[in-house]
């Protein structure tokens, strides 16, 4: 466009507003591209093994076993018994064998985040697990 003293000359295209969902489209389509290239997929199967990542514990890893797929990123597993719901960045398999070995022998937590699986047994307080006796 001209410029006449400093300022952009107004023309009958300017009073046309602009397609802004083309634009939204356009960057979007984008984002999922870049997201594509990055992303990393996974899936774990019903019964397969896998450490869970308990911050309970003091943050160490569990061994447990996939036992539903409640959403497209969440996994309840079953750990020392109980039913743990986790989503999948907080969910691994196993390097090894021996993985499941040597995290077994670390402390499972008995209260928490956890699902109960008896209907008679009521859920730890969230008092009780802030301030431990």
């Amino acid at each position: 466009m001209l410029f006449f003293l400093g300022r952009q000359v107004r023309t009958r295209l300017d009073l046309l507003p602009p397609n802004v969902v083309e634009r939204v489209i356009e960057k979007q389509t984008d984002q999922k591209v870049q997201h594509d290239t990055h992303a990393k997929h996974h899936e774990l199967f019903l019964g397969q093994s896998v450490m869970v990542h308990s911050i309970q514990a003091g943050g160490t890893w569990v061994p447990g076993t996939v036992v539903k797929r409640p959403g497209p990123l969440s996994y309840i597993v079953q750990v020392a018994g109980k039913l743990w719901k986790h989503h999948i960045d907080h969910i691994r398999e196993p390097k090894t064998g021996n993985d499941l070995l040597d995290e077994g022998a670390a402390a499972v937590p008995t209260g928490g985040s956890t699902l109960s699986t008896s209907p008679t047994e009521p859920p730890p307080s969230n008092s009780a697990l802030r301030y431990p006796l």
